[in-house]
């Protein structure tokens, strides 16, 4: 399963233009058209489908438009403008999960620069280890009520499907059995050993970290949704180890770019200046 990246894809339409664009490609079709034509199936990774927020999860070996000759990469980044001739679509977004999730999008002009996806949290829930307690400090830096903490905050995480539960059942040909193809994401994804980085707001970046390693377990929320739970593993040589289970998704999405394009009010999760030092180079 070595270099399989899951994606995560979410069409933008200009205004009430996706009715129209479901009257000429349903949203199987749209899935194809989104995929590398030589993908003969999911990688490993679940595919999902909601056709009400057209979004899409399917699985790449390597990357989706790197791995082959520019010629074939053109043409897969530009399968689906092509099949766009009234130009309904407004804008794609993409994220990748090969290590920690990257995000990009894409328009007929071209694709911006990939970087880090950047997720956020409201509130989070700990478990002190027994004998542990928060120090005064703490208490007032995190805004710490009992076992809460009330934080508008942000981090980068990976969020890769190759190993969710179910995934022998996964069907290779859609055509033999369509509905098989509408895999649930809901739930949190397998276990892996890297914890969430690079805190935002970055001035409590070592001190939550320092934090966490007092405590036995710690969940992540958005607005009421559990996104990220961590377990510790920590050791005296290996202080800041835990199995990580993650669920970040576009709702928690706070990348600079994508959550201007879904939402009117100010993004507390993230800065502009955060946003430019997060560009990925491969």
């Amino acid at each position: 399963m070595g270099n399989i990246a899951t994606y995560q894809v979410k069409i933008l339409f200009h205004k009430e233009k996706s009715t129209e664009w479901l009257k000429q490609y349903d949203i199987f079709e749209t899935l194809k058209l989104l995929r590398s034509a030589r993908s003969t199936h999911t990688y490993y990774v679940p595919f999902y489908i909601d056709d009400s927020r057209f979004e899409f999860q399917f699985g790449e070996k390597w990357a989706l438009f790197e791995g082959y000759d520019e010629e074939y990469k053109q043409e897969v980044q530009s399968r689906i403008w092509k099949a766009d001739t009234n130009n309904f679509i407004h804008k794609i977004f993409y994220r990748s999960s090969d290590g920690l999730d990257k995000i990009f999008s894409a328009t007929k002009e071209g694709l911006t620069k990939e970087r880090y996806c950047r997720y956020g949290f409201d509130k989070i829930k700990f478990v002190l280890k027994e004998h542990h307690l928060p120090t005064p400090q703490e208490i007032e830096l995190f805004n710490i009520n009992q076992n809460e903490i009330t934080l508008n905050g942000s981090y980068h995480t990976g969020n890769c499907r190759t190993r969710i539960l179910g995934i022998s059942q996964i069907v290779e040909d859609p055509t033999n059995n369509i509905n098989d193809y509408y895999k649930s994401i809901t739930g949190l994804c397998s276990m892996n050993y890297e914890p969430p980085t690079n805190f935002f707001p970055y001035e409590l970046n070592d001190s939550i970290k320092l934090f966490f390693r007092s405590c036995q377990e710690v969940k992540f929320y958005w607005k009421n949704r559990q996104t990220l739970k961590m377990n510790n593993q920590g050791t005296d040589i290996y202080p800041d180890l835990f199995s990580v289970e993650s669920d970040d998704h576009w709702d928690n999405v706070v990348d600079q770019e994508y959550f201007k394009e879904l939402n009117p009010g100010e993004n507390r999760w993230n800065s502009k200046i955060v946003n430019a030092m997060e560009q990925y180079t491969r």
